[in-house]
């Protein structure tokens, strides 16, 4: 069984490879402390981080701050294109604490500069050592901006806090938080239901990150993030030998969903900031995943996730 404690791990406790060492033995909600105090990101500020970017362009996410009381969902939010630099420079002197802005899960390959600050950020103190910004994602936003109540499919979770301070609420894969696949967003279950009534909130961890505070969150633990001031995050999935079937399970599902998206199903079934991919390139991702599977697991192992696509129509 998953393990239910956190637990707090500093770095002059633990050997240099943690994530082996350490993390994937205790498999268990883990803040580590002091670990990346002499990271170069660390020292960036919104600024910097403005004047860095390559002048692309990243969808933002503006609704109703989530308050600890009502968590706005998707379809409550607006969409909106914006120049990541100009967001950042926004992030600097936006005080209306009526709306939240969010730009998330921004792939930080294409947004840097020069080669020096691609190469900044380095997961190698974590043991990590093929693990850079190819493999990371920047997340952005104003005080009650938020990820709703979601697990994510593949990996596990590195998440470094770099500007503010970000609120977790998180439970275990065994916590019945009923998964649903709607509405469709690639690689991210939600809870359908009110994770805030006093019933679920009252069993949830609760870790407050600050800056130079990494956030381990096992496979398929339930989060729900909120920035409790303007903030800057930075996180990598590090994958798993069981992630070739949750591609499976994935491809499966998106090949549904896309398919019934085409075919004039209610717009509500899809997030509004998900891209609705073609059938052939469905295709391409079914096969890709059936590949991927192909002799290193059983037909009953496939077999269980074809089986668990059901969840999309809960």
């Amino acid at each position: 069984m998953t393990s239910y404690h956190s637990a707090d791990v500093d770095r002059n406790v633990v050997e240099c490879d943690i994530f082996n060492s350490f993390l994937m033995k205790e498999n268990c909600v883990t803040l580590l402390k002091n670990f990346v105090t002499d990271w170069v990101p660390i020292f960036w500020d919104l600024e910097y981080l403005a004047k860095c970017t390559l002048g692309q362009t990243v969808t933002v996410k503006v609704g109703q701050p989530y308050t600890g009381n009502h968590v706005p969902t998707e379809s409550e939010c607006s969409f909106q294109k914006q120049d990541l630099g100009e967001f950042f420079r926004f992030l600097k002197t936006y005080q209306d604490s009526s709306t939240f802005h969010y730009a998330g899960y921004t792939h930080l390959a294409m947004l840097l500069n020069t080669a020096q600050q691609f190469h900044a950020f380095d997961w190698s103190w974590a043991g990590l050592k093929d693990v850079g910004s190819a493999k990371s994602t920047l997340w952005a936003g104003t005080a009650g901006s938020f990820t709703p109540c979601h697990k994510d499919s593949y990996g596990c979770n590195l998440h470094a806090q770099l500007i503010g301070c970000k609120e977790w609420l998180l439970w275990p894969p065994e916590c019945n938080l009923h998964s649903s696949r709607l509405p469709y967003e690639e690689s991210s279950t939600f809870s359908s239901v009110d994770v805030l009534d006093k019933a679920y909130k009252d069993s949830a961890i609760r870790i407050v990150t600050t800056p130079g505070e990494v956030l381990f969150v096992p496979k398929h633990w339930w989060h729900l993030v909120r920035n409790m001031e303007t903030s800057v995050s930075i996180n990598t999935w590090v994958e798993l030998p069981t992630d070739s079937l949750d591609r499976l399970q994935e491809a499966i599902t998106r090949l549904l969903v896309c398919g019934l998206k085409r075919s004039g199903v209610s717009e509500n079934w899809i997030n509004p900031g998900e891209e609705i991919s073609s059938l052939r390139e469905d295709e391409m991702l079914l096969k890709q995943a059936i590949a991927q599977c192909k002799g290193n697991f059983s037909f009953k192992d496939v077999s269980k996730r074809i089986a668990a696509v059901n969840s999309i129509i809960i």
